[in-house]
């Protein structure tokens, strides 16, 4: 992610490559509060995500550090007020032990799961990246991230993304004819 960021001589600009190659998408983005805030009240495709992020994984990504370019009003508690302002539930704070106890944390024991994870993902570090579970595989694709298997197939997608997308399918069909 940073190097992609930094490849370019304007920040701003950088950014922007970052947020093209992350999304697949060239359009501007809302970034007003209210309207999220109003989004994800109604029927969204984001707000079961946000839900699991604000009861379960607290996966916030605060900019409280000195020498970064992100506002650092946003914080922690910027972040419990939205998921207060989203669902009208005072001091809705993920409970993150419960959850890493529940799924198994680093020591998860499923079936029948494929874990897609892509080097431009910032969540790839955290991720399941070389699976031994004879029946839950992990695919690592290059120059994409996260959810881009789920997004439709494009003549633009890279070759990692392609091949990701059939094994998947050929790990589920697999799994369903059994």
């Amino acid at each position: 992610m940073c190097d992609l960021i930094l490849s370019n001589s304007d920040p701003i600009q950088g950014w922007i490559s970052y947020y093209k190659a992350f999304t697949g998408s060239s359009d501007c983005i809302d970034v007003s509060y209210d309207n999220y805030i109003q989004e994800m009240q109604e029927t969204s495709s984001g707000r079961s995500w946000v839900w699991q992020t604000c009861t379960e994984f607290g996966y916030y990504q605060t900019a409280e550090t000195p020498d970064q370019p992100f506002s650092s009003t946003i914080s922690l508690d910027w972040y419990v007020d939205m998921c207060t302002d989203i669902y009208g539930i005072e001091g809705l704070t993920p409970d993150i032990d419960w959850t890493n106890t529940y799924y198994g944390s680093t020591d998860i024991q499923v079936s029948n799961v494929v874990f897609p994870d892509g080097s431009i993902d910032p969540w790839h570090v955290l991720a399941l990246l070389d699976s031994d579970l004879p029946t839950s595989p992990s695919i690592y694709m290059n120059g994409t991230a996260h959810c881009a298997d789920l997004y439709p197939a494009s003549p633009n997608d890279p070759v990692d993304l392609t091949n990701c997308r059939t094994q998947e399918i050929n790990h589920i069909s697999e799994w369903l004819s059994q």
